[in-house]
């Protein structure tokens, strides 16, 4: 009898640390947002042609990118795949950053600011997330492709205010301390990298419930 009760004591103990490794798994598996603050975050950026949603939305999502990364293509992609269950309810900025190492990227990156502005920001992305053609003839293919008034671009693409874009995104990654690209910042907090969009839900949905909380509270 005391063997019997022993062997169920071990069995349940066993179970037990199963049942809590798989509870600190999921834990790990799903990052957890640290919330900034509980007042109502409105992101203040100046841009709008590389941005889907209203500002003033509940919840804000950011993406710092570059278009020769695979996992800011993947991330970009699931998301953008997501926000159409949350009309009206999520405000997404891509935020591409420039490669310092490369200065012939420059004409590109630039350009992206030119494109968005003659509103072919998102067309010009795709294009060159999916060729990973970082040459003038990538450059003038995609300006014909998109029927893109050439003078018109370049004047964009090389003025100063393409390279404020730039700055202005740089300072958002200085500013949440991002060290790599595919990183998230959710309501003005810093996730990291997500593999899915089961994951973002995960967070949009978080921050969703504790927005209608808060104002039912009112």
């Amino acid at each position: 009898m005391k063997k019997k009760l022993i062997y169920f004591i071990l069995i349940i103990s066993h179970l037990s640390f199963l049942l809590a490794g798989a509870f600190l798994y999921e834990r790990e598996r799903i990052p957890q947002i640290i919330p900034v603050n509980d007042k109502k975050i409105t992101i203040h950026y100046p841009y709008n042609f590389n941005s889907i949603g209203e500002g003033n939305a509940p919840v804000s999502v950011i993406i710092i990118g570059r278009y020769e990364s695979n996992k800011s293509k993947i991330a970009t992609k699931f998301t953008l795949n997501l926000l159409k269950q949350y009309p009206g309810k999520v405000h997404f900025i891509y935020c591409p950053v420039k490669i310092v190492s490369k200065p012939s990227y420059d004409k590109i990156a630039y350009g992206a600011y030119a494109a968005g502005k003659l509103g072919k920001f998102w067309e010009y992305i795709d294009y060159f997330v999916e060729t990973k053609n970082f040459t003038d003839a990538g450059l003038e293919t995609i300006v014909e492709k998109l029927k893109l008034q050439k003078i018109q671009f370049t004047q964009l693409s090389q003025s100063q205010q393409a390279k404020k874009f730039y700055e202005t995104n740089a300072k958002v990654v200085k500013d949440h301390k991002v060290q790599k690209v595919g990183t998230f910042i959710i309501n003005g907090s810093l996730i990291g990298s997500l593999d899915s969009a089961q994951q973002l839900k995960t967070l949009i949905d978080f921050e969703l419930k504790k927005h209608n909380k808060k104002n039912h509270s009112k």
